[in-house]
């Protein structure tokens, strides 16, 4: 659940400024007046973008003051970020992928095929 909190927030973000831009506005001071519309400083903003855990008192203070559903960030939803993790794997994968010849992109559904397997 927390990685679903911390993509939402990512994902609040994102809107957050991009209506900012939409209004001709600078993102000089972004990351600040992001906190500041959640009521928190500064410094706990940036310790959430670097995995610190969401508690639900404080979910439910960001869902308050983005004006969103409670549990809204709790759901998985369209607009969620990407989890930057995921992200970076899929790049790896895909530069791995690429640069593998026949017997190397056989290895790789091998591995990535047994991996699956003991997931499900």
């Amino acid at each position: 659940m927390s990685s679903i909190r911390l993509r939402n927030l990512l994902s609040l973000h994102q809107a957050f400024a991009q209506a900012r831009v939409t209004n001709g506005e600078s993102l000089a001071g972004l990351e600040s007046a992001f906190a500041a519309s959640l009521e928190v400083s500064l410094s706990m903003w940036s310790q959430i973008k670097s995995g610190r855990t969401v508690g639900d008192k404080l979910a439910r203070q960001f869902e308050s003051k983005s004006s969103k559903s409670l549990g809204w960030l709790d759901q998985e939803h369209s607009e969620t970020a990407p989890d930057p993790a995921e992200e970076k794997f899929i790049a790896t994968c895909r530069a791995a992928w690429t640069s593998a010849d026949r017997t190397g992109r056989a290895e790789l559904k091998k591995i990535i095929g047994a991996a699956a397997k003991r997931n499900t």
